[in-house]
C-alpha cells in the first residue's frame, strides 16, 4: 500500500514545478486521488466521470 503523505507531497511537488498546471488540473487529481484512496489503494479501478467533476468542484 502505498505511503498517502508521500504520494500527495509527490505529487504536490510535481504540480508546483510545472507552469503548465492549473488549480483545476490540482482538484481533478485530487478528486481522482480521493476514489483511489476509497478503493484502498487498489491497482486498477473504474471511476466515473460526473463523481470526479463533482467532487473538484467542476461544472464541465
Amino acid at each position: 500500500m502505498p505511503n498517502f503523505i508521500l504520494h500527495f507531497k509527490s505529487a504536490c511537488d510535481v504540480f508546483g514545478d510545472d507552469d503548465n498546471m492549473t488549480s483545476v488540473h490540482f482538484a481533478v487529481y485530487i478528486s481522482i486521488f480521493y476514489h483511489w484512496n476509497r478503493k484502498k489503494f487498489a491497482d486498477n479501478m473504474r471511476i466515473n466521470r460526473d463523481d470526479v467533476m463533482r467532487i473538484a468542484g467542476l461544472g464541465s
